[in-house]
């Protein structure tokens, strides 16, 4: 804060910090933030809209048109200026956007289906009270209604008080919904079978409040699988600068323990390991890699 007492060489200090501070996230802290998310899409939808009326052809192929004219210039420029996320080709946007490359076939928005799992709804045993607890949940966790009196309070979507405000208030329901859900003292298996048996009085549900809800333990119940974990090698493909294969690991291989002295890896079932080898494996490096490559972008 720049006080009216300061003299000019510290208020030239602050200034000058001051203009170091980043007015916008970048692009992929978009899935950190739902509403950050929603907003972004509202705006490419926007400029989408802008790009098909005034040029003919959507925002993405504009992007790659060579020859641009000075107006179709002037609305990427634009586009980029005002967008809500900063679209920087730093490590991490990089690696955003290939993995939206990736078809996860992951299901979205509010369906019925899912694919995590649950307890057989034939032979699980619910307790009708906690039924009841997670219903309630899931009708505080849709209520809106005290994002719509913001919106009525502040006429500047883009002010930063009504984007605290709107950050604060989801995050608080959050908080208050975890704390409530962590009180039933049911196991995170448990707690998806309820939730599958809830969706199931609904036309639309939506499965993001299964992960608000529980978070990260839903992935203690999904079943490993055998991976596949990036080395390098010379004759593997570029990728950030330097060559990598990807080198098949069965599932009973995934725990391993690193000696932090020496640096070797030691897995603790060696067994049908095929043609992969341990001394391949530079994970430390691979830390550092990307651990460099965020601090140097931000």
């Amino acid at each position: 804060t720049i006080n009216e007492d300061d003299d000019d060489a510290t208020k030239a200090e602050k200034y000058y910090h001051n203009s170091l501070v980043i007015s916008k996230k970048p692009y992929f802290f978009r899935y950190l933030y739902p509403e950050l998310n929603k907003k972004y899409k509202q705006y490419e939808n926007q400029y989408n809209e802008k790009a098909k009326a005034a040029h003919g052809v959507k925002l993405k192929k504009l992007f790659s048109k060579e020859n641009k004219t000075e107006a179709e210039k002037t609305l990427i420029r634009r586009y980029h200026k005002f967008s809500p996320v900063i679209n920087t080709n730093c490590t991490m946007n990089i690696l955003c956007r290939d993995i939206e490359d990736i078809d996860f076939d992951i299901q979205w928005g509010k369906t019925n289906e899912s694919k995590l799992p649950y307890y057989d709804l034939e032979t699980f045993v619910f307790d009708p009270e906690i039924l009841k607890v997670f219903r309630s949940m899931y009708q505080k966790w849709n209520n809106k209604k005290s994002l719509t009196y913001i919106d009525t309070v502040f006429n500047n979507e883009d002010d930063v008080d009504y984007k605290e405000c709107r950050f604060g208030i989801l995050d608080a329901v959050r908080v208050e919904l975890k704390s409530e859900y962590k009180s039933l003292n049911i196991t995170p298996m448990e707690g998806l079978t309820y939730i599958k048996a809830l969706s199931q009085s609904y036309a639309k549900f939506n499965w993001g409040f299964a992960w608000d809800l529980i978070d990260t333990d839903i992935l203690e119940c999904i079943e490993d699988n055998d991976a596949l974990a990036p080395v390098q090698c010379e004759d593997g493909v570029e990728y950030l600068g330097k060559n990598y294969v990807l080198k098949h690991i069965p599932k009973n291989n995934k725990n391993y323990i690193m000696d932090y002295e020496t640096g070797e890896i030691h897995f603790e079932n060696t067994d049908e390991l095929d043609d992969f080898k341990i001394e391949d494996f530079d994970f430390e490096n691979l830390d550092s890699l990307f651990d460099e490559e965020f601090d140097n972008g931000y």
